[in-house]
């Protein structure tokens, strides 16, 4: 699309370049006159005649188009003019109202929702049933929300049709390793995401009688009826002769032999007992 701008500067150097091409000519012609003329010496001036009288008008003449000559340098620049205005503005402004006025056209009119003071949701659901879109439901620790007919859960909530609103906790299970000083903290999320923690925690444990082979911080071992205290990991030494032991409840001392007592009282004499050759095999005696 051209600019009226742009129409009138072609225009202009249109006009420029055919009256440089008419005059071309007549200017070689003037100047030979002016040349010969220049020749002639001057004379006295003479008295000015009378005017003449004005000739008929005559006959427009005939105009020849000369060959277009080349293309000249360019100008200086001029000054920045006023932005134009497109030659088809209206048309386009009014293309671009019909076009909003069909897109506003095609939105779906929304009907009055519920507030949300009337949502009840729901207290579970069943992973192997389907429910409406728009049904909310509590479940697994969290608040989720049905964005369309859903599907039996089967491999995760946003696969079958929920929204996680709200992401709660859904488990939390604590489990202890085969190093008892290690406990595994494993969080299970409402959309499924997992997350475990380790923690080592600094505790007594008894090992029972030392035996050579290596004890981490904390352990405790029995020897020569003392316990000991392991000081650091990989501890190899040998309570009582190695810093790295210290000593948590020394052996006690052996206590004193005890004296004999004195003979107590003795007691009443029993009843004579019967002979076994006067008893009959009933007990009754013969």
């Amino acid at each position: 699309m051209i600019k009226p701008d742009e129409v009138g500067r072609q225009m202009l150097e249109a006009v420029k370049g055919y009256v440089s091409r008419a005059t071309t000519s007549l200017a070689e012609r003037l100047e030979i006159v002016a040349a010969q003329v220049s020749a002639i010496p001057a004379g006295p001036q003479g008295e000015r005649g009378e005017q003449g009288l004005q000739g008929e008008k005559g006959e427009p003449g005939s105009s020849i188009k000369g060959d277009q000559g080349e293309r000249g340098d360019p100008g200086e620049p001029g000054p920045k003019g006023d932005a134009g205005e497109s030659v088809h503005q209206d048309t386009v402004a009014r293309m671009i109202a019909e076009a909003v006025q069909k897109a506003v056209a095609a939105i779906p009119v929304p009907q009055d929702g519920r507030d949300a003071t009337q949502i009840d949701p729901l207290p579970a659901i069943d992973e192997g049933k389907s429910y409406p879109r728009g049904t909310w439901a509590c479940h697994a620790g969290g608040l989720i929300h049905a964005t369309r007919k859903t599907d039996p859960i089967t491999e995760g909530l946003t696969q079958s049709g929920w929204s996680v609103v709200w992401n709660g906790t859904a488990a939390i299970v604590v489990t202890q390793g085969d190093d008892p000083r290690v406990i595994e903290v494993g969080t299970m999320q409402t959309d499924g995401t997992k997350a475990i923690s380790q923690f080592r925690v600094p505790m007594a444990i008894y090992r029972g009688v030392w035996r050579e082979g290596s004890y981490e911080k904390g352990d405790l071992a029995t020897w020569d009826g003392s316990q000991w205290h392991s000081e650091i990991d990989g501890n190899f030494d040998k309570p009582g002769v190695s810093p790295n032991w210290r000593l948590c409840v020394k052996k006690g001392q052996n206590g004193k032999d005890g004296k004999d007592g004195e003979r107590g009282i003795e007691g009443k004499e029993g009843r004579a007992g019967r002979d076994l050759t006067q008893m009959a095999p009933n007990g009754s005696k013969y």
